[in-house]
């Protein structure tokens, strides 16, 4: 058994006990029912009967107590005024209460001959003075009530105790194995099996386990999913960064070979598309980690648009990017970072539009500012959407010219989405009516 079942079963079973240990004293100690009384002549006539054997030593007036109680069904005990006892023993919380009435007793005159009874547990007590000589001596006769009863609420509370311990038992190991079987799989997890799931049957439970099962399962698949991206990223960058190499080789072996000059451009432009490359994958690493500290600068977001616009329409001449902007928003970011992330949609756009114009929105919806960036270019399928804004992901080959990359990396939508997020924001892709697609940014602002 391991420490967290024995907590658990102690727990449970302590707190159960206690419980039922409680009912039962307090009704006892409410219990108003009519209680078995003995007359006080019978008690006089009991007590003096008794103090007739006191000439006959402590072991003869022992027994004759002993006798006489078990004839009438009752325990007899007499205190001596020096506190010595004989009959029945009676133990110290009782004789702590008899003196505390004793010394009522003798100190009211007028209740010196009455009959002092009180319930303790499950027996009942008659306390009696009996003059002899110039003191008093204290006749003590108790009994229980119903023996009957008192015999079945033991017996009650020993099938009771019973059923609490199986009861914890069973609930301990309801809540301990599910656990167990969670912690197993945690450390599967973490061993490096992310096949590694909870049991079906812990994940259909409707308690706050089966949620915890559930968030695990997500959990792991959200990690096998991660690491997967990981693997994909680390091939994806390996073949991106190998084509310059192999060119660069390839001019290398052309320069050695002729012993010209004429291939040193080309070796250049493959250098500077390697170090471009290596910078985008940098930009994103430092963006998904979060190390990288954003500046909170307020930014006017229509003229952002504005100057991007105005950029990319010079770029790309004689095509423009025609801008409609309904409200003016000033918002708190990275006016850098925020800047590269929509620059990138409006030239990926432009890229891929070769006839027709690129139209940039900005309105309000809410508590947020929606940019809209359309181009009229092939568009993307549908089911390439989500992948859109993955690292090294260029849409179909109707978005390439001749099926050739339009010249990027393949990395500046994930940018994108990677610098969004971390100003609290969205980004979505849809297909253009019409033809085209529209990339959409959604801002808090």
């Amino acid at each position: 058994m391991t420490r967290l079942f024995l907590h658990l079963f102690g727990t449970i079973f302590l707190v159960v006990l206690l419980s039922a240990i409680a009912s039962v004293l307090l009704y006892r100690a409410f219990d108003d029912s009519p209680q078995r009384r003995i007359p006080d002549p019978t008690l006089d006539a009991w007590a003096d009967e008794a103090i007739r054997g006191l000439p006959l030593g402590r072991r003869a007036l022992n027994e004759r107590l002993q006798g006489m109680g078990e004839t009438v069904n009752v325990s007899m005990t007499l205190i001596m005024p020096d506190g010595e006892q004989y009959g029945r023993p009676v133990s110290a919380r009782v004789v702590h209460t008899m003196r505390n009435e004793l010394t009522d007793m003798l100190e009211k005159e007028g209740q010196i001959n009455d009959t002092v009874s009180w319930r303790m547990g499950s027996r009942i007590h008659a306390l009696r003075l009996v003059k002899f000589g110039p003191r008093y001596i204290g006749f003590l006769v108790s009994w229980i009530e119903n023996p009957e009863s008192e015999l079945r609420m033991r017996m009650w509370m020993g099938a009771t105790l019973f059923g609490i311990a199986v009861a914890a038992l069973l609930l301990a190991w309801r809540i301990e194995s599910p656990i167990r079987r969670l912690q197993r799989t945690a450390r599967a997890i973490g061993q490096g099996d992310l096949s590694a799931r909870p049991p079906n049957l812990i994940m259909q439970r409707r308690d706050a386990i089966g949620d915890l099962s559930q968030t695990m399962a997500r959990m792991a698949q959200d990690i096998d999913d991660l690491v997967a991206n990981q693997r994909q990223l680390i091939r994806d960058i390996s073949h991106e960064l190998r084509t310059p190499l192999a060119r660069i080789q390839v001019a290398l072996a052309l320069v050695e070979k002729k012993g010209t000059q004429t291939m040193l451009p080309r070796i250049e432009a493959e250098l500077v598309k390697l170090d471009g490359l290596i910078g985008e994958v940098l930009a994103l690493a430092r963006m998904e980690s979060g190390k990288d500290d954003l500046e909170h600068s307020p930014i006017n977001l229509a003229q952002m648009l504005e100057d991007i616009a105005d950029d990319a329409s010079f770029e790309f001449k004689p095509r423009r990017a025609k801008t409609s902007l309904t409200t003016q928003c000033t918002l708190l970011g990275d006016p850098d970072w925020l800047r590269r992330a929509i620059e990138n949609v409006v030239r990926n756009a432009f890229k891929y539009s070769k006839q027709g114009d690129v139209d940039i929105s900005l309105t309000r919806m809410g508590p947020s500012v929606i940019i809209a960036i359309s181009d009229r270019g092939p568009g993307v399928a549908e089911c390439e959407l989500e992948g859109l804004f993955e690292p090294f992901t260029r849409g179909n080959t109707a978005r390439t010219h001749d099926g050739e990359s339009e010249g990027g990396y393949g990395v500046g939508l994930a940018i994108t989405r990677s610098v969004i997020k971390r100003h609290g924001g969205q980004v979505k892709a849809k297909c253009r009516e019409g033809g085209g697609l529209t990339v959409e940014i959604s801002l808090p602002g």
